[in-house]
């Protein structure tokens, strides 16, 4: 009898470091996700992968959520966006290699929108008014720019 009640002793604290363990996971995450940062973007960003020949002009909208993920060394920080997309895009599947870590990072580059990629935006791009708006005060652009701009845009536009 003496040796069962010792068994359920143990048990008993076996099950009480199980429970203690789960709750300190738990908060640890709940924490984490309170600890995350988010930022809203105000203007368009320029999106670039430095891998695409050419680098074609692809733009985050006004209003995008960040999160962010690292503060790098090399003095720039990596952010992360969720995107939805309906069933899975056009696309491969990566295979995990043992030396990525689980992770497997291609990161694309946010920048501002310069004077001269605007000319060229504004020719290819249905920007919106607010988007310019936007992209001129954040790059502090002056009305001389957006006139020598919008003489450069053929006449249709």
């Amino acid at each position: 009898m003496d040796m069962v009640i010792k068994m359920h002793i143990k048990i008993n604290i076996v099950l009480f470091a199980i429970l203690l363990l789960v709750v300190t996971v738990l908060i640890q995450n709940i924490y984490h996700g309170y600890k995350t940062k988010m930022y809203r973007t105000k203007e368009p960003l320029l999106i670039s992968y430095r891998e695409i020949e050419g680098n074609p002009f692809y733009v985050l909208p006004p209003g995008t959520v960040l999160y962010l993920d690292e503060v790098m060394p090399e003095g720039f920080c990596r952010f992360m966006v969720y995107a939805n997309f309906k069933g899975i895009p056009n696309s491969e599947e990566i295979p995990m290699k043992l030396e990525w870590g689980g992770n497997y990072i291609a990161p694309v580059w946010l920048d501002k929108i310069t004077k001269d990629e605007l000319k060229e935006m504004m020719q290819h791009f249905p920007l919106s008014k607010s988007d310019v708006l936007e992209i001129i005060k954040s790059n502090e652009l002056t009305r001389d720019d957006l006139a020598d701009i919008a003489r450069q845009l053929p006449e249709n536009q």
